[in-house]
């Protein structure tokens, strides 16, 4: 197949920024962004060892009792397009910070969140496309095409997208899939048999500050841990979606994928004071965070929430 140059590139994402997305397949979506993606270099990088992930699920019906319930949902459930996925296809989605799920998920007064906190066991390889600053010298060494290419995938993959215009998904879910999957399996970058590649990119409500990743499910299970989980009921919403939360209950022990709700609403992670260096403790033959020993204040809740991972990152290009 012919590699595009950048005129080419330009009309085609002209017109594919035009379709008509109520009409449009799946299908002819994922098979034109391989057209216009063809010969163009992919930017994958390894993540820091010390990062973590944070995920909500509300108001599940009952009480979570396992670690599965806290993963991406069965393939059954998911009958929609969203941003990184179509019908049929989950993903585990995930942020960079407690407040940046929270706002994601989009929560309301009264509801009732399953706040969880993952690790990888080892670095992931991530597809760095929507990177502010890109690998060493990535952006130095793009083509024109793959430039415009690229801006069109980011101006996608970041926008809102409103109740109405729920079809705006389908090409947003095509972009993702492309740049997540169908990669050779090697050592380098650890890909394996499932071909797939983690995704970040900026959260849509602050694009600036943090973001929010993407996992196929299989991905998922075997490159995280789950390190904490705690129970909370929303209390109230800020006029710029900040949710405060009241803490019920938390866990940290999650043998043989159960989840041992310890019945201690202050057992929450404390402060991680050097984000490029990440304790754990000995507790019980587990290791774990290091947590409050005393209660906790709304003062406490309210830093636990907005704490902020990014210098985790400093030095990843994000």
């Amino acid at each position: 197949m012919k590699k595009l140059v950048h005129t080419d590139i330009l009309r085609r994402t002209r017109q594919l920024g035009r379709i008509d997305l109520s009409k449009a397949s799946f299908r002819t979506l994922q098979k034109e962004i391989r057209k216009l993606s063809d010969g163009t270099a992919i930017p994958i990088q390894m993540s820091p060892s010390t990062e973590f992930f944070f995920r909500v699920r509300k108001n599940p019906g009952s009480k979570i009792a396992d670690v599965e319930q806290l993963m991406a949902p069965p393939a059954a459930l998911v009958t929609g397009f969203q941003r990184c996925n179509g019908p049929a296809e989950p993903i585990f989605y995930a942020a960079s910070d407690r407040l940046t799920a929270l706002k994601e998920t989009r929560v309301d007064i009264g509801d009732t969140v399953y706040l969880s906190q993952w690790i990888a066991k080892q670095k992931m390889p991530f597809n760095h496309v929507f990177a502010p600053n890109g690998p060493d010298g990535y952006f130095e060494q793009l083509t024109p095409a793959e430039t415009a290419l690229y801006t069109f995938f980011d101006a996608h993959i970041t926008k809102q997208i409103g109740a109405d215009f729920a079809d705006d998904y389908k090409l947003t879910a095509a972009i993702a899939k492309f740049l997540m999957s169908n990669f050779t399996p090697g050592s380098e970058y650890d890909i394996r048999d499932d071909r797939s590649v983690g995704l970040r990119y900026s959260s849509v409500l602050s694009r600036e500050t943090s973001f929010n990743v993407a996992f196929k499910p299989n991905f998922a299970v075997e490159r995280l841990e789950l390190c904490h989980v705690l129970e909370g009921r929303i209390v109230a919403v800020g006029e710029g979606g900040e949710p405060k939360l009241e803490v019920l209950d938390s866990a940290d022990d999650f043998s043989d994928g159960k989840v041992a709700w310890s019945g201690d609403p202050h057992m929450i992670p404390l402060k991680v004071e050097d984000k490029k260096r990440i304790q754990f403790i000995r507790k019980n033959g587990r290791w774990t965070l290091p947590v409050h020993q005393r209660p906790v204040t709304a003062e406490d809740i309210e830093e636990f929430v907005c704490e902020d991972f990014q210098a985790s990152l400093q030095g990843n290009n994000w």
